[in-house]
């Protein structure tokens, strides 16, 4: 027993190495096949004929062909599978059991592949909807395969069941008590729902309750300021009133001293003394002018037009002198010719 267990152990130490350095591959495998899927873009190699230094993925040409040919051949379900080499470096690196990982991963592989199958049952993986999501194994499967021989109905119901028995072999996930679970759930949501309904109309009564308090106090502070302002007019128009009769009490002693002062002093006298007559001097008869004599009447001025010469009308067939070299010569007059000559052609 001894000995077995010693030679355990050292076939155990033996293989830890390679065992580990294929674990920490395998996640840097998955770490690649991750960031060349987030960061994959249609406008790179091989759809189209970009130099590989202008690659826009973020693990270059190759990450830009790996990531094509995953999405390619299961679609979204390369994310899975990129968590499945994750998972097993993981486990080879730390060095767990291996048994149960690989029945794991083989339910998951086929729910990877009724995933990818469901995608193209609704459009008989006629769309390229389907195909983004399912892949070429999802359109395959749905247009060859499911549609074809169990209906659209019958695919769905036959990938419902194959989802929960593959759930309950891949995942120590209490399946059974779903419903029990969904029960409890939904009775917590209510419960959460009344209790914070319950908060927030214990909220706004107190939210009422400050606001209306609020609002008696304003109201209050504006009745003060009113009545203040009231008072204060009334102060100043009694002020205005009272200033107002001292001022006419100082203008009716001002005048009764005025008429005491005046009745006090002598009168003067009004009319004047009287002037000795002064006697006129004695002009005589007053000479009256004579009246100038009148210009006789202007004669009356003639208006005498003055006659001009009408000039002669222009005569329509005269012309102007036409100068020939250094004379100027004038047609004559076509009176000349009296009668035509007896030739017309001849002149």
């Amino acid at each position: 027993m001894a000995r077995s267990s010693k030679a355990s152990a050292e076939s155990d130490d033996r293989y830890r190495l390679p065992i580990q350095v294929l674990g920490v591959l395998l996640l840097a495998f998955g770490l690649l096949c991750l960031v060349s899927l987030i960061s994959y873009s249609p406008e790179d190699p091989p759809n189209s004929s970009r130099p590989p230094e202008l690659a826009q993925n973020w693990a270059g040409w190759f990450g830009a062909h790996l990531s094509y040919l995953l999405l390619f051949v299961v679609g979204l379900g390369a994310f899975a599978l990129d968590g499945l080499l994750l998972v097993w470096g993981w486990f080879m690196f730390s060095r767990r059991p291996l048994a149960r990982l690989g029945w794991q991963t083989g339910a998951i592989l086929v729910l990877i592949a009724l995933f990818c199958a469901s995608t193209g049952v609704p459009s008989i993986g006629r769309t390229h909807q389907a195909f983004l999501l399912g892949g070429w194994l999802g359109v395959t499967l749905s247009s060859q395969l499911l549609v074809p021989y169990l209906g659209q109905i019958g695919s769905v119901i036959f990938l419902g069941a194959a989802l929960v028995v593959l759930g309950l072999v891949a995942t120590d996930l209490p399946i059974g008590r779903i419903p029990e679970l969904i029960g409890r759930g939904l009775q917590a949501i209510f419960l959460m729902l009344t209790s914070g309904l319950s908060l927030v109309v214990s909220l706004l009564a107190n939210l009422r309750e400050r606001v209306g308090v609020m609002w008696i106090n304003w109201r209050e502070s504006q009745c003060e300021k009113r009545e203040a302002k009231a008072g204060a007019r009334a102060n100043e128009a009694a002020q205005a009133a009272a200033s107002e009769i001292e001022i006419d009490e100082e203008e009716d002693d001002f005048e009764e001293e005025e008429w005491e002062e005046a009745y006090e002093e002598e009168p003067e006298d009004v009319f004047p003394p009287d002037e000795p007559d002064l006697k006129e001097p004695d002009v005589g008869d007053p000479v009256i002018p004579a009246l100038p004599k009148l210009p006789k009447a202007l004669p009356i001025p003639k208006i005498v037009t003055k006659k001009t010469k009408a000039k002669p009308a222009p005569i329509a067939n005269a012309r102007p002198p036409q100068p020939v070299g250094d004379l100027v010569y004038q047609l004559p007059s076509l009176d000349l010719l009296d009668t035509p000559p007896p030739n017309n052609d001849q002149v």
